[in-house]
C-alpha cells in the first residue's frame, strides 16, 4: 500500500470513530431521570450520604462518625443501622 492510501484509511477510521461516539454521547446530555442527573454530576456517587452527614451535623449531637459510600459500605446501614 502507498502511504495516501494509509492514511486517507486511517483518516477514514477516526472520523468513522468520532462520530460513533458522538451518537454514543448523545444521551448523556439529557438527563431524563434524577439517576440519570447524578451520573452527569457525580458518577462516584460521592455525596451518597450527603443529606444523613447533614442532618447528624444538624442534630447537635456529638460526632463519632460520618458517613461514606461505594459499593463495600453500601450495605453497612441496613446490617448494623
Amino acid at each position: 500500500m502507498t502511504p495516501g492510501i494509509e492514511r486517507r484509511s486511517l483518516l477514514a477510521g477516526l472520523g468513522a470513530a468520532a462520530g460513533t461516539m458522538a451518537l454514543a454521547l448523545a444521551p448523556l446530555g439529557a438527563a431524563e431521570t434524577p439517576e440519570d442527573q447524578r451520573l452527569l454530576s457525580d458518577w462516584p456517587n460521592l455525596a451518597r450520604y450527603r443529606d444523613q452527614n447533614l442532618e447528624l451535623q444538624a442534630s447537635g449531637a456529638r460526632i463519632d462518625a460520618v458517613f461514606l459510600g461505594d459499593s463495600i459500605t453500601e450495605g453497612w446501614l441496613s446490617k448494623v443501622p
